[in-house]
């Protein structure tokens, strides 16, 4: 039975782990720190980087260290943020923009010799 969907032999434009910090980030920035989900979206987020800690319970108003994860996550959401736009920037293109147009996507010129 057909699920309507083509097989693609190409490459996926994030990867299964990729999705999962790309899923995960946002709800970070907006879940509540004393909720379960909070510490999921850390474990979804970071993979088998993440550490286990003991859940908060109260809010003592010096949080700083006791969250191993904290000062994993935005690193690495930075590095995949830097890598995106690689992936879909012409192979000529530099970082401002600028590129060859009879280069991009590596089409060549017809009018020129090799």
């Amino acid at each position: 039975m057909s699920t309507g969907r083509r097989a693609s032999k190409s490459t996926a434009f994030v990867s299964d782990r990729e999705r999962d910090i790309l899923s995960a980030a946002p709800r970070l920035a907006t879940s509540n720190p004393f909720l379960p989900d909070r510490i999921d979206q850390e474990r979804r987020a970071l993979g088998s980087d993440f550490v286990q800690y003991a859940e908060v319970w109260h809010m003592d108003g010096v949080l700083e260290g006791m969250n191993p994860n904290l000062a994993k996550i935005s690193p690495v959401a930075e590095q995949l943020a830097d890598a995106l736009p690689r992936r879909v920037r012409p192979r000529n293109q530099d970082a401002e923009g600028d590129a060859d147009p009879d280069e991009a996507y590596g089409n060549d010129r017809a009018d020129q010799a090799p």
